[in-house]
């Protein structure tokens, strides 16, 4: 099998897990004798993690969910593990097999990716509008703004921040016209008042059967939040999207956000302020799921 194809083929299959687990990661890949690829959640929660690893000679990629370690047992269930599986893979793999410590996918020897070079265009650290080129498939296969910008960011490629909206092959990544357009979207917009955060939500038909998996998202924001903040009229925005078809493109996206104005602590308040607004049932402990 062509390592390029295989590449393709793992880290297509890597991009998928924001959605697929309602989280934001950071993602290292190490090309030796293995490709490895680890997945930590930006909101530095030790407890989660995704280790994916695939042997040069081999046609699997072993994927391990909250461990490491090929000798310990998943605490996901064989249900929960299937559905992770079949979301992950559907239509880049066909096969993938359940074992005890996660998934095996069998990698599609007939999957055939094109050669490509994306050109990524930014704000870089001087104020300025860079361009880099890269055929890296990890990169190729992102499809939010806030996870391309991120992993840039991760890859030291002098943008400025991990907010920062960027274009690839001269097409923004999010164009708003096209996010106020769809269904099932949602934009919070975050402002400082004085010593106050104020949270508006303008809801376009998001539903409510996504918010538990908005707010495992919005867990990750406080890694955006700037060091030194400064006084600015315009609100700290964030965009979501949930794709409800049935299907494994089910899920919820952040597909970009821009803050100049809001530290850490900041958008940690928004958040609870956010969950407030959403109207989740007293009842339940959402701050303690979500790391708070």
């Amino acid at each position: 099998m062509k390592l390029w194809n295989k590449y393709n083929q793992c880290m297509e299959i890597a991009t998928r897990c924001s959605k697929v687990f309602a989280k934001l990661f950071k993602i290292k890949v190490t090309n030796g004798n293995s490709l490895w690829i680890d997945l930590l959640p930006i909101s530095d929660n030790p407890l989660f993690n995704i280790h994916m690893v695939s042997d040069k000679t081999s046609d699997k990629l072993e994927v391990y969910i909250n461990s490491n370690d090929s000798s310990i047992k998943s605490q996901l269930g064989t249900d929960t593990l299937d559905s992770i599986a079949y979301r992950l893979g559907n239509g880049i793999v066909n096969q993938y097999a359940i074992i005890d410590y996660g998934i095996i996918f069998l990698l599609d020897h007939n999957k055939e990716y094109g050669f490509y070079e994306d050109t990524y265009s930014f704000i870089s650290e001087n104020d300025t509008i860079t361009s880099i080129q890269s055929d890296f498939p990890l990169l190729h296969h992102i499809k939010t703004d806030i996870e391309l910008s991120t992993q840039l960011f991760y890859e030291d490629s002098g943008i400025k921040s991990p907010a920062t909206h960027v274009a690839k092959n001269g097409v923004k990544m999010f164009d708003y016209d096209y996010f106020t357009q769809l269904n099932n979207a949602l934009e919070i917009n975050v402002s400082k008042i004085a010593s106050n955060i104020d949270v508006q939500i303008i809801d376009h038909n998001f539903g409510r059967n996504n918010l538990f998996n908005v707010m495992s998202l919005l867990s990750s924001l406080p890694f955006y939040g700037v060091k030194e903040p400064f006084s600015s009229d315009l609100p700290t925005k964030i965009y979501l999207r949930a794709i409800n078809n049935f299907s494994f493109e089910d899920g919820v996206q952040i597909l970009s956000t821009s803050n100049q104005s809001l530290s850490k602590s900041d958008l940690e308040l928004a958040i609870l302020e956010t969950e407030n607004k959403l109207g989740f049932c007293e009842h339940r402990n959402w701050n303690k799921y979500l790391g708070v």
